[in-house]
């Protein structure tokens, strides 16, 4: 079972978040999610909504989240959001790197 703490407050509308992302980005952490479940514990996922403090932001994001959970297939997890910072790709690289001999990645 997949435990997952849906939390908005990264996204850029967000007045409290600084984080900058986007409705995208949020579609990639779930299909990564969803992903992740699929492999290691059959797919099963139980989320609760916990942060987001945009509303019309908060809308989007949780609709996002549920079409990507109920799609036939898994999206693209492997590319990055259009609009994620440049230094992103190699920042992740690193931290992959730093887990590698602890965590299957």
């Amino acid at each position: 079972l997949l435990l997952v703490s849906a939390g908005y407050d990264g996204h850029a509308d967000d007045p409290l978040g600084a984080m900058r992302l986007s409705d995208n980005a949020y579609r990639v952490f779930t299909r990564k999610a969803r992903r992740l479940a699929e492999q290691v514990c059959g797919g099963k996922v139980v989320a609760t909504l916990e942060g987001g403090y945009d509303v019309e932001a908060l809308g989007r994001s949780v609709v996002g989240f549920l079409e990507e959970m109920v799609a036939d297939e898994v999206g693209d997890t492997e590319t990055l959001p259009e609009d994620a910072h440049p230094a992103i790709g190699e920042l992740i690289d690193e931290i992959r790197k730093l887990h590698e001999p602890h965590w299957k990645l």
